[in-house]
């Protein structure tokens, strides 16, 4: 068996200057005391407050921007699997959110663990969400603007690495007209180019913002404000769009039609695929995220899609997955829709937290 405390030095270093997340600094450092002191902790920069003034309204809101990370958290050998989301506040202090929400979880027993042991579970960190919501503490919101309902998820770019706060955020205002926010000069601008008709999807991706309309049309927008349309559109029937990164790829999810797309850079259009080979993609309207389907079965071969079934029939309608909400699997293979409960691999995955946890109390 390896003697992992003895790795040498440098490689060590190498292996630290790759970690991205807080979680994988900590579960690396965590192995011994080389490791740990190898590579300095990576701090959370998050909460962010910072005031916005928009261009054209004549007037400054305050938000708070903070990151929820998206966990897998398993026994060994799969015998037991829970997909969760956490926030961590300012103090430090995790708390526990509904995977397909922006609300955390009730309480939902006494007897839950204040201190879980990761080195207990198999911990997963699969994706993580930007989320933007008023600083009540320092102004009260106006009221009568879209940005006054209170808290929803956003792009983000790092500008000049993640230690100045130094970023960019891709936000909304009245009928879907989109701003960029600099936190360089604290302020709003209109992207120059617009959307014909509301935003149905955004992210960020390769140092750019993406959006896409109703109608089909995709805006690229860079920090700069600078903008345009890719020059080839796709179908202007769907209802829900949503734009999911995986890895160095962006995929277009049609949820009426059911169909995926991915974006060609070099032609600058989005190309129709009919695999996500073996990965599962969860879809939600507070955050959407790929996952190899290894860390859930042996036996399912993924290639399908988890939703919430509001995604596809309302587009305002909340349904609440606490309690038991619907959720369903479709599979690109046999383009067939089936209830997630009659999925063995996914039973139980979603919802509140497994017996199996109470065990380490």
């Amino acid at each position: 068996m390896a003697e992992w405390s003895t790795l040498p030095e440098d490689l060590l270093n190498l292996i630290g200057k790759r970690l991205e997340s807080r979680w994988e600094a900590i579960r690396f450092r965590s192995v011994a005391s080389s490791w740990r002191s190898s590579t300095p902790p990576i701090h959370c920069n998050f909460p962010i407050g910072f005031p916005v003034y928009i261009t054209g309204f004549n007037h400054i809101h305050y938000f708070r921007l903070s990151r929820r990370t998206i966990f897998l958290i398993g026994l060994p050998e799969n015998r037991g699997q829970w997909l969760v989301k956490a926030k961590e506040d300012a103090n430090g202090k995790l708390h526990l959110i509904n995977p397909f929400s922006l609300t955390r979880f009730p309480t939902v027993s006494k007897n839950f663990p204040n201190k879980l042991n990761l080195s207990d579970f198999r911990v997963l960190e699969l994706s993580h969400q930007i989320v933007v919501e008023y600083d009540s503490h320092s102004r009260e919101p106006q009221t009568g603007s879209r940005l006054a309902k209170g808290i929803w998820t956003t792009p983000l770019l790092w500008l000049s690495g993640k230690n100045n706060n130094d970023f960019a955020l891709l936000m909304t205002y009245f009928h879907g007209k989109l701003f960029v926010y600099r936190s360089k000069d604290k302020s709003c601008i209109e992207v120059e180019n617009k959307p014909n008709k509301d935003c149905l999807a955004a992210a960020s991706f390769h140092g750019k913002f993406y959006a896409i309309d109703d109608l089909g049309k995709t805006l690229v927008i860079k920090p700069s404000r600078k903008s345009e349309f890719l020059p080839h559109d796709v179908s202007p029937k769907a209802i829900q769009r949503f734009l999911v990164t995986s890895g160095n790829e962006l995929f277009l999810i049609d949820m009426f039609m059911f169909q995926v797309h991915k974006l060609d850079e070099e032609r600058k259009q989005w190309i129709e695929v009919k695999t996500l080979e073996d990965r599962v993609l969860f879809i939600g309207k507070h955050g959407s995220f790929f996952a190899p389907i290894s860390e859930f079965s042996s036996d399912h071969k993924g290639n399908c899609i988890i939703f919430r079934e509001d995604i596809i029939y309302s587009t305002y309608q909340e349904c609440n997955d606490l309690d038991g909400g619907p959720m369903h699997l479709f599979c690109l293979e046999d383009s067939c829709v089936k209830s997630l409960t009659s999925c063995a691999s996914f039973t139980n995955l979603l919802y509140t937290p497994p017996n199996w946890i109470f065990n380490f109390a």
